[in-house]
């Protein structure tokens, strides 16, 4: 308030002619406010500064406060969703699967299929021109089954 006091006795001096009550006014205010600033003690002045501190304190984190919640906000959208904890690094040997082990059983199963397929084969036609009706028999079973 001294403060304030001050700057419009101030501006009234330029402004204005010496003779002039409100300026005149304004001289009578400033004096006392003076004489009730000497009046607080030391202590009080501090306190009074604290309490100015404070509230300027509390102004700006009044106007920073919102803008750190949006600034936390805008941070979780851009964290992205997958976070890389380490490289990939190629292996000196490969572990699985074992191309050459299923390669030699494929070959060796289908060998195995092929000659039991060429093995039944060869006897159903032996039974067809020695035992046909052993032939139809078992025809007539899988003919069966497989209209099941």
């Amino acid at each position: 308030m001294k403060a304030k006091m001050e700057i419009e006795v101030g501006v009234l001096e330029r402004t204005v002619s010496s003779d002039n009550p409100v300026l005149a006014q304004d001289r009578i205010e400033l004096q006392e406010l003076n004489k009730k600033v000497a009046e607080i003690p030391a202590a009080g002045i501090g306190t009074l500064r604290l309490y100015r501190e404070v509230m300027i304190q509390q102004k700006i984190l009044e106007y920073v406060l919102p803008l750190f919640e949006q600034a936390k906000v805008d941070e979780h959208k851009d964290v992205p969703v997958i976070l890389v904890l380490d490289k990939a690094v190629k292996p000196e040997r490969k572990e699985k699967p074992k191309r050459a082990l299923i390669i030699v059983i494929s070959a060796l199963s289908s060998l195995l299929l092929s000659i039991a397929y060429a093995l039944g084969s060869q006897k159903l036609q032996n039974w067809k021109q020695i035992a046909p009706k052993r032939y139809e028999l078992l025809r007539s079973l899988f003919h069966r089954r497989a209209n099941i």
